[in-house]
């Protein structure tokens, strides 16, 4: 019985421990991935808030395209609109589809933005 909750009492604290490092590793990773987006963003902070805090924001590329989404994931060069309610600006329905809806989200270079903005219609 003596044995029985010594060995209880070991595994008791052993779980306690096991869980204090699996929360420190979690905090680690979130960290690393919060700076993997804010080294990647290059300083934008409506990229960064983009990838944290869903809302209204729109993104300008290069061609002239403008996209209205609610949130994006940043990935290496790339980021991943998501939730795109618009696409407006050059060549626009051209295609036979119309407007798509990019319900799978849409990728598009980092280097390809040449703004990006959050609330573009206020908040």
């Amino acid at each position: 019985m003596i044995n029985d909750a010594v060995t209880l009492a070991g595994l008791t604290k052993r779980l306690l421990e096991l869980e204090e490092l699996l929360v420190e590793q979690a905090q680690e990773l979130r960290d690393r991935k919060l700076q993997d987006i804010l080294i990647t963003c290059r300083g934008s902070e409506h990229m960064e808030k983009a990838s944290i805090d869903p809302f209204d924001y729109a993104v300008c590329l290069v061609t002239g395209e403008v996209y209205y989404f609610e949130d994006l994931i940043v990935s290496g060069d790339f980021i991943r609109l998501r939730n795109v309610r618009e696409r407006v600006g050059p060549n626009i329905g051209r295609d036979k589809g119309g407007n798509p809806s990019f319900d799978r989200g849409l990728d598009i270079a980092i280097n390809a933005i040449v703004w990006i903005c959050d609330a573009p219609y206020g908040s």
